[in-house]
């Protein structure tokens, strides 16, 4: 893993505090399929389709990018059709 991981729990549960709270764990009842969450972009218990921790991280990243990808290009039209109502 690439990123600065705190350890939650026995289980290998992993959190990131910094620059966003996102973290990638197992699912009670999913064996050891990983998740993501992240409470900041309102994800929850997403499947990350993977057991492996590394593909996990890279899954997580990415899907982290792109949802703030979209969500600031959304923020950009919102800001012009502000504008253009002035």
């Amino acid at each position: 893993m690439k990123l600065n991981w705190e350890d939650v729990n026995r289980r290998g549960n992993k959190r990131l505090k910094q620059p966003i709270e996102m973290s990638i764990h197992k699912y009670v009842g999913c064996g050891d399929a990983l998740f993501l969450s992240c409470p900041e972009l309102r994800i929850a218990q997403l499947d990350l389709n993977t057991e492996d921790w590394d593909t996990a991280e890279e899954k997580a990243v990415k899907i982290i990018e792109s949802t703030v990808s979209n969500l600031h290009a959304d923020m950009m039209k919102l800001v012009r059709q502000y504008e253009v109502a002035d």
